[in-house]
C-alpha cells in the first residue's frame, strides 16, 4: 500500500511539476510541424539573450552555493548539537521560506543597500538557505550515531 502511494505521489508530481517545462522544451524543437533546432540558435547565438542565460545560471550557482554555506551548518546543529531554545529555532528558521522573495527584497533593502549581483545572491540565499538546512537535517539525522562513534574512535578526535 505505501509503494502505491509512492507511486502515485511521483505521477502527480511528473504531471504537475515535470510535464509543463518538458512540453515546453520538446515543442521548441519543432518549428511548423518539422523537427528544427532553430529556437534554441536564436537563444544561445544571439548575445543578448546568451548573457541574460548566463546571468541567470551564475546567479542560480551564487545563490545554491550561499544556500549550502549557510543551510548543511545549521542542518548539522540542529540534527547533532544541544544548543538552547533549539525547538523555537527548529520552528522559526522555516519564515524565511514562506515568505515570498520579492517581500524579503523590499525588507532588507530598507536596511542595507543590496545592489547588483552580490546582493542578488545574498538576497536570494538568504530567502533559500532554510531549504538547504531542512534536507541536511534530515541527512544528518539518518546516519547512524554508533558509526559515528565508531569512527571517532578509528581516527580519534
Amino acid at each position: 500500500m505505501r509503494s502505491l502511494f509512492s507511486w502515485l505521489a511521483i505521477s502527480i508530481f511528473c504531471l504537475l511539476a515535470l510535464a509543463p517545462p518538458g512540453y515546453l522544451l520538446l515543442d521548441a524543437l519543432f518549428v511548423n510541424g518539422a523537427f528544427s533546432l532553430e529556437n534554441y540558435k536564436v537563444i544561445l547565438l544571439d548575445d543578448r539573450r546568451f548573457t541574460l542565460l548566463l546571468h541567470s545560471v551564475l546567479l542560480g550557482c551564487g545563490t545554491c552555493v550561499f544556500a549550502f554555506l549557510v543551510g548543511v551548518p545549521f542542518g548539522y546543529i540542529l540534527a547533532r548539537l544541544r544548543v538552547p531554545l533549539l525547538s523555537l529555532f527548529r520552528t522559526l528558521y522555516l519564515v524565511p521560506v514562506m515568505i515570498p522573495t520579492y517581500i524579503m527584497g523590499i525588507a532588507w533593502t530598507e536596511y542595507f543597500d543590496f545592489s547588483g549581483y552580490l546582493g542578488a545572491v545574498l538576497l536570494l540565499g538568504f530567502c533559500y538557505w532554510p531549504v538547504v538546512a531542512l534536507f541536511a537535517e534530515k541527512g544528518f539525522r539518518s546516519i547512524d550515531q554508533g558509526l559515528e562513534d565508531a569512527a571517532r574512535v578509528a581516527a580519534g578526535p
